[in-house]
């Protein structure tokens, strides 16, 4: 089976660290469950990225199991690149203006 690297950029990882500090606030098991299901996410995403649709343009969608985040990715060729992980109230048109 084809394997994908997986890179997230910069604006990604401060979604990931922003969203895991405000779920350690609420109780710091509740942070380690969210950070085991975005990984469990990205690991599907090293094999079988293209099996998440393409919400707009190019960017893909992969909803994190049990928490109201979506992670949005692109895939080219052997890549998946981590654009951000956002709370699904938040409009995606907002983000990617500002991209």
């Amino acid at each position: 089976m084809k394997r994908y690297s997986v890179r997230f950029i910069s604006a990604s990882l401060l979604d990931l660290k922003v969203a895991r500090a405000w779920y350690k606030k609420i109780d710091s098991n509740l942070a380690i469950r969210f950070a085991v299901q975005v990984r469990s996410i990205v690991s599907r995403l090293q094999t079988l990225p293209t099996a998440y649709s393409i919400r707009y343009q190019t960017i893909r969608l992969a909803h994190v199991p049990g928490f109201p985040y979506s992670i949005h990715f692109t895939v080219n060729e052997n890549k998946v690149v981590i654009l951000a992980i956002r709370h699904t109230s938040i409009n995606p048109d907002i983000w990617t203006r500002q991209a």
